[in-house]
C-alpha cells in the first residue's frame, strides 16, 4: 500500500469526491481534546483513506470480493441512538444468562446500563483517556494495513477494551454485541482492544447482528495481545441482516508459549469479509485458526487468512469449512509466512466445501519461507 504523508496530503487531494468526507468533517469537532497519540492515528487513517479509497478490482487481494454492496450504498453515521436494534437484537439472540453481553453496543455508541458488569471490560473511550493503560489501538492495525483499516482509524471513538492482568483467569466467557443498522443506509466503524496478560486465559466471544432487512455498513477491526504463556480462545459470531455489508479485520500478537484458539462463524451479511492475521512472535505458540460458514440466496462469504511463523518451535491449525446453497459464492485465500532460519515448526491446513451446482468457491492456498520478512 502506498504510504500516505499525513501532513501534506490533505493539501494535494481534491477532498470533494471522497467517501465520508462529510460525516468526517462533522465528527472530527467531537474529537478535540483527545489524546495526541490518537488524534496521530486519526490522522494517518483519514490521510490514507483520502489516498486509497476503496480497494479496486485490481488489487490481488480483492480481485474475488466485489464492494459494490459497499461503494453503491450511499452510506452515512447515524445521526440518533437507536435503543430498538439492541433490543430486538438481543431478544433474537436469546442467549443465556452466562452469555448475556458483558458490553454492548449500536453503531459503535456505547449501549448505556446495559452490561451484564464483568471485571476488565471497558469501554473504549474511557480507556483510551488514561495514559498509564499498556496497550493502545493502533499497535497492531494502523494506517498501512488495509484502507477500510485505515477509515477504522479515522472514525475511531468507542468500543470494547479487554485486559486481563497477568496470571489471571476468566472463568466466564467475555461476550461483546455489536447491534448495528436502525436507519437505512447506516455505517458504523466498531473497534475491539483485547489483551491478555502472562499465563492468564480468557475467552472473548464477540457478536455482530442487525437489523434484518436493512441496508447497513459494519467495518471492524480488533486487536488481540496474548503475552508470554496467555491462553486465548476468540469466538466471532456474524449474525449480520441479510442486507448489510460487513468487512473485518482480526489480527493477533502471540508472545512466547502463548496459545490461540479462533473460530470465524458467519451466517449473516450480503456481502462479509474477514481478514486474520495471526503473527507468532515467540518460541512455543500454538495456534489454532477455524471457520465455517454457510451461505444462501446471493450472499458473498470470504475468508482471508496468514498465519507468520515469525520464531522457530511454533505450530499452527487451520480448518475452514463451508457450506453454500442457492447462488451464494465463497472465497478462501490463505497464506502461511516461514522464516528460512526457522526449521522446527508445524503446519495444517483443511479447507472444505459444500456447494450446490449454482454456487461459486474461489481458493488460493499460499506459503512463502523468507529470511528477509520482518
Amino acid at each position: 500500500m502506498r504510504e500516505a504523508n499525513v501532513n501534506n496530503m490533505t493539501k494535494e487531494l481534491d477532498t470533494s469526491t471522497v467517501p465520508f468526507e462529510t460525516d468526517f468533517q462533522a465528527f472530527l469537532p467531537d474529537q478535540l481534546g483527545e489524546p495526541a497519540w490518537l488524534a496521530a492515528l486519526r490522522a494517518g487513517g483519514w490521510a490514507t483513506w483520502q489516498l486509497e479509497g476503496y480497494p479496486a478490482r485490481n488489487d490481488e487481494e480483492w480481485r474475488f470480493t466485489p464492494i459494490s454492496v459497499i461503494t453503491e450504498g450511499n452510506y452515512c453515521r447515524p445521526t440518533s441512538f437507536n435503543t430498538k436494534v439492541y433490543e430486538e437484537s438481543l431478544a433474537r439472540l436469546e442467549l443465556p444468562d452466562a452469555l448475556l453481553p458483558a458490553i454492548s453496543f449500536v453503531n459503535g455508541d456505547l449501549v448505556p446500563d446495559a452490561g451484564n458488569t464483568m471485571q476488565f471490560v471497558h469501554s473504549l473511550k474511557s480507556y483510551n483517556n488514561d495514559a498509564s493503560n499498556p496497550v493502545r489501538p493502533g499497535g497492531l492495525v494502523n494506517h498501512s494495513t488495509g484502507s477500510f483499516a485505515a477509515l477504522n482509524n479515522a472514525f475511531l471513538e468507542d468500543g470494547a477494551a479487554i485486559v486481563i492482568p497477568d496470571g489471571v483467569t476468566t472463568s466466564d466467557p467475555i461476550v461483546v454485541l455489536y447491534a448495528n443498522g436502525g436507519s437505512n443506509a447506516a455505517y458504523a466503524n466498531l473497534r475491539s482492544l483485547i489483551s491478555v496478560g502472562r499465563n492468564s486465559s480468557a475467552t472473548v466471544i464477540e457478536i455482530f447482528t442487525g437489523s434484518a432487512n436493512e441496508k447497513y455498513f459494519a467495518n471492524v477491526v480488533t486487536e488481540v495481545y496474548v503475552d508470554e504463556g496467555g491462553q486465548f480462545t476468540h469466538i466471532r459470531l456474524n449474525l449480520e441482516g441479510d442486507s448489510s455489508a460487513h468487512i473485518g479485520n482480526t489480527t493477533v500478537s502471540l508472545q512466547r508459549d502463548s496459545v490461540l484458539s479462533s473460530h470465524n462463524i458467519t451466517f449473516g451479511g450480503l456481502l462479509s469479509r474477514h481478514d486474520i492475521v495471526c503473527r507468532l512472535l515467540g518460541t512455543g505458540v500454538s495456534c489454532t485458526v477455524n471457520g465455517i460458514y454457510l451461505g444462501h440466496g446471493e450472499q458473498l462469504m470470504d475468508n482471508h487468512t496468514t498465519i507468520d511463523h515469525a520464531a522457530p518451535h511454533c505450530e499452527s491449525h487451520e480448518l475452514y469449512k463451508g457450506i453454500l446453497g442457492d447462488k451464494a459464492r465463497g472465497v478462501f485465500n490463505g497464506k502461511i509466512f516461514v522464516r528460512l532460519m526457522h526449521k522446527k515448526l508445524m503446519q495444517n491446513r483443511q479447507i472444505r466445501f459444500y456447494c450446490s451446482q449454482t454456487t461459486l468457491v474461489s481458493t488460493r492456498n499460499h506459503s512463502w519461507k523468507s529470511s528477509l520478512m520482518t
